[in-house]
């Protein structure tokens, strides 16, 4: 996955990041990037919650795959290349009309912070 500004925790233990994925109608509404697979761009937004008081959500457990054949995602406005795989389980979990609030590695886990990797 490309690099993307995670955001921070201001109490690691007690915080935990989702991603709040947009629904189809909004994101086929907005502008596209090259080599989406469907008729919309994926996209969403990452934001940190505290434990106690974070939304519902759907936790995602998937293969990453092959780091090649990456496809666009739309982060908080800007534009990252995801696994195959992971557009794959996306576009299944996607609604079309409503926002799906989802806890998935890739994004809600800082990829370049060893200590939170192991966590």
């Amino acid at each position: 996955m490309s690099a993307f500004k995670t955001p921070h925790f201001s109490a690691p233990k007690f915080q935990i990041r989702l991603l709040r994925l947009s629904p189809e109608i909004a994101a086929s509404s907005s502008a596209t990037l090259t080599g989406e697979r469907s008729g919309s761009l994926l996209q969403g937004s990452l934001e940190v919650f505290d434990v106690d008081s974070a939304p519902p959500f759907v936790g995602l457990s998937y293969v990453w795959g092959s780091a090649e054949n990456k496809q666009p995602f739309s982060l908080n406005g800007d534009g990252v290349q995801i696994t195959e795989n992971l557009v794959i389980a996306l576009e299944h979990l996607r609604d079309k009309h409503q926002e799906v609030t989802l806890w998935v590695d890739a994004f809600c886990i800082d990829q370049y912070n060893d200590q939170e990797k192991s966590d």
